[in-house]
């Protein structure tokens, strides 16, 4: 769920779960995760949530949490466990149970908007990472100028604001000189690559994984990071609710590639240690799930894993 929280805080209510584990991740507009509602935080009871945008001034009803968002944009990723195809009837009626009411109707029959109507205009083929890379430079930043004003950046960012006046870019405006223009010129393939680069050496190597934790959701200043994850892995999570280890070479060094057959093998008792789930999931190199014949595009723990005779695992990962 994407909020606008410029009117009024939003109540997130989250039913019992009954021990099942469940994460409600928020991110500002900077993709910085500001509050992780879930299992780990807040336990499975039912709780309701008010998420409150920068400079609302008032009060909430009892036994209401308060989460103040930084931005009065707010990105809102639900997860729910689900463990297997014959658990998806539990889950679905549980998840009906999830609801996002405005505050000023909280407590009310409040029904929400329907929301079922698609513009036949709109582009709902093209995924957002290669929409923003079809626009071009002068586009781009006045775009970015435009969500500057709509969600103002933190202090930690004035210096950076600074740098971004110099080529004309101001929250609300970009005005480029013709020396600005002519230096952005081209920067949108020299920044695609920049962030290609990083996202194959982002994280720390661990046994030719690579472990992407430390500021992750976090960003703070770094910028690069920030972006890269945007651009190829958008919405991780903090690394107190998710470990993400990333594949893009086998263990004698080679880019993996879809011609070659490959093994991955947890000697018994070698399996992740977890406190929710671990699965490994497949992705191309465009960052999204591989259509297959067999609609598999991920195991787990979750699954009826076959063992070896010595009680190891091993997951397979082939064209075939």
């Amino acid at each position: 769920a994407i909020l606008d929280l410029t009117a009024q805080p939003m109540v997130l209510h989250v039913p019992d779960t009954h021990g099942r584990y469940y994460l409600m991740p928020m991110l500002d507009a900077y993709t910085n995760v500001f509050a992780s509602p879930g299992k780990r935080t807040s336990g499975t009871q039912a709780r309701d949530f008010a998420i409150v945008g920068p400079g609302w001034k008032g009060t909430l009803p009892p036994k209401v949490g308060r989460i103040d968002a930084p931005t009065n944009r707010v990105w809102l990723i639900g997860r729910t466990q689900i463990d297997g195809a014959a658990d998806l009837p539990s889950v679905i009626a549980l998840t009906r149970q999830y609801t996002l009411t405005p505050l000023g109707a909280f407590g009310t029959a409040y029904v929400p908007p329907r929301n079922d109507r698609i513009d036949p205009a709109l582009d709902t083929k093209t995924t957002p990472p290669d929409a923003v890379a079809a626009l071009d430079e002068r586009a781009f930043f006045t775009r970015a100028a435009a969500l500057l004003a709509a969600n103002p950046p933190p202090p930690r960012d004035a210096e950076a604001l600074v740098r971004f006046a110099k080529i004309g870019l101001v929250p609300g405006q970009f005005a480029p000189s013709p020396d600005a223009a002519r230096a952005i010129d081209g920067a949108a393939a020299r920044a695609t690559e920049r962030m290609r680069s990083r996202f194959s050496r982002i994280g720390r190597n661990a046994n030719g994984w690579r472990v992407m934790t430390g500021n992750l959701g976090a960003w703070g200043t770094d910028y690069l990071d920030r972006a890269t994850i945007a651009r190829f892995a958008l919405g991780a999570n903090l690394p107190a609710d998710a470990v993400y280890p990333m594949a893009q070479l086998d263990a004698a060094g080679a880019p993996l590639a879809g011609a070659n057959r490959y093994r991955v093998h947890f000697a018994k008792g070698q399996e992740p240690p977890v406190n929710a789930f671990w699965s490994l999931t497949l992705y191309g190199s465009d960052g999204y799930l591989v259509d297959n014949a067999i609609a598999r595009f991920a195991l787990g723990d979750r699954d009826k894993l076959v063992r070896n005779g010595d009680g190891s695992i091993d997951l397979w990962i082939q064209h075939d």
